[in-house]
């Protein structure tokens, strides 16, 4: 938690500000094994601005479903793990410890800063708000990476 308070400290106060919590927060075993679950999420209401971060699983591995991941779901993930595998539980790319926490740190956590100052709101405009939030992380990451080693 300490590296995700170095990296908001070195953000602009404008873009952070605002935020009341991040939290760590696991997932449901079920979803996991499916696919189904985000890494982060931005939630704000009556007065909370929270980032929630999911921790990865003990193995390192992070579930893609069933059917193999289209080229462009793997790109995203490209500068941290390229190792994509297979089991009987489906696809997933397998990750060091170094590479999450540089993925959490460098990506994720920024990506999520971004949708919290996006003013890209509702199902119209989800494409939108993506981009903008993927950019922010693109922009800054670069100025975090110091605080990753």
């Amino acid at each position: 938690m300490e590296d995700v308070k170095h990296v908001i400290a070195r953000l602009p106060k404008a873009h952070t500000a605002h935020l009341t919590h991040v939290w760590l927060q696991k997932i449901k075993k079920v979803d996991y094994l499916a696919g189904e679950t985000y890494q982060g999420s931005f939630i704000c209401g009556s007065g909370v601005n929270l980032i929630v971060l999911h921790p990865f699983p003990v193995d390192l591995k992070m579930r893609l479903g069933p059917k193999k991941p289209l080229r462009k779901i793997l790109n995203s993930y490209k500068t941290h793990t390229m190792e994509l595998a297979q089991d009987g539980e489906g696809w997933y790319l397998q990750w060091t410890k170094e590479g999450i926490r540089k993925y959490y740190l460098e990506s994720l956590l920024l990506h999520e800063v971004g949708h919290s100052i996006s003013n890209y709101w509702g199902k119209a405009t989800d494409k939108k708000g993506e981009n903008y939030a993927d950019n922010y992380a693109t922009v800054w990451a670069d100025k975090v990476k110091t605080v990753a080693h």
